[in-house]
């Protein structure tokens, strides 16, 4: 008989070898699993690419590679996702289809900083201070066009 609850989840129980007399028996919740970082690795190439930020003719920069399937893009064909936790990056698509690297065209980037000023740019990247602000989370929302 197990003696626990079901509805208690524990990824781990602290045996009676645990030098913490307190914690004999406790369950615990591991906070990330082998599958929980891999799953959350998947999800940040698929929202932003395998390699966001590089270095390009001695400049930072920037380019977003997302890999979206066409069942993620609702009726209002957007997508959202935070880049480095605090930065909401928002796709807007064109149509409602698949995009993947190679099958779709960055038209623009669109960098709002907190203090309302604003940048475009259609080269499909951004580079040097704005990819700089970008890193140093001190942008606060992406908006990037797709067709």
């Amino acid at each position: 008989m197990y003696g626990r609850s079901i509805y208690e989840n524990s990824s781990f129980i602290a045996s009676s070898a645990n030098p913490d007399k307190s914690c004999h028996g406790r369950g615990f919740v591991a906070r990330l699993s082998g599958s929980t970082v891999e799953f959350l690795q998947m999800w940040q190439i698929m929202m932003f690419g395998r390699q966001p930020f590089f270095v390009q003719d001695g400049k930072l920069t920037l380019k977003f590679a997302p890999s979206v399937p066409k069942y993620l893009i609702g009726k209002k064909k957007t997508v959202s996702a935070m880049f480095l936790s605090t930065i909401p990056v928002t796709y807007h698509m064109e149509e409602e289809k698949d995009y993947y690297p190679g099958s779709y065209q960055i038209v623009s980037v669109d960098v709002l900083y907190a203090d309302r000023k604003h940048y475009t740019t259609t080269e499909g990247s951004i580079s040097g201070k704005l990819a700089e602000d970008v890193r140093d989370k001190k942008v606060s929302e992406i908006h990037i066009n797709i067709k």
